[in-house]
């Protein structure tokens, strides 16, 4: 059986700070649900407000702009303008960019919302994924255990699961790009092989 070998989006959060959106504990409606209501379709601009963030330390301490991604509210994810323009040609055909708001004076960050969902494309039973309500609640929660239908074609960068919820995969051809631009913050430490039918 033939695999593909993806990682998680997301950023290393043992090394470096990371965006959390102001008050995310008392908000009714913090980014994060906002965007998995919105089921990989895009956000009505006129009716988006630009949530507002505040750095956090990274595990070993570290409270710095050196990062280009930070995912802590994935769906919705935040990148440098560097990744953003460095990344463009993959970033924009694939997702919305949105604006934010964070205490950075000098660098500039934008929000990322993915909109290219991989519809009807996993094998729910063999998944082990036919329950449909933890699947409705949780999105897929074992990535290892993806199989992708036959026939289905994967985008070459980006895979987001229709009922992933908040699960944006991203391929080795992603990776990269990143590497190539030299992006800081990207966590490329675990890998999954999905199962290709």
């Amino acid at each position: 059986m033939r695999t593909l070998k993806v990682y998680q989006l997301q950023n290393l959060m043992t090394d470096y700070s990371f965006f959390l959106e102001e008050n995310c504990d008392s908000l009714d409606d913090p980014i994060s649900i906002k965007a998995i209501r919105q089921k990989w379709m895009p956000f009505d601009l006129e009716r988006f407000t630009p949530p507002e963030f505040s750095l956090e330390r990274s595990d070993t301490g570290k409270k710095n702009y050196k990062f280009d991604i930070s995912s802590a509210t994935a769906p919705f994810f935040i990148f440098s303008e560097k990744a953003m323009e460095s990344m463009i040609d993959i970033l924009q055909p694939r997702g919305q960019m949105l604006p934010i708001i964070t205490p950075s004076k000098k660098k500039k960050y934008i929000g990322y919302y993915p909109t290219n969902p991989l519809v009807d494309g996993v094998d729910l039973e063999k998944s082990k994924q036919m329950d449909k309500d933890p699947v409705k609640n949780f999105g897929i929660t074992d990535i290892s255990q993806l199989y992708i239908k036959k026939g289905v074609v994967l985008d070459e960068y980006i895979i987001c699961p229709e009922l992933g919820k908040s699960c944006v995969l991203v391929t080795d051809k992603f990776r990269e790009r990143v590497e190539k631009a030299e992006l800081l913050g990207f966590d490329f430490t675990f890998s999954y092989e999905i199962k290709l039918l």
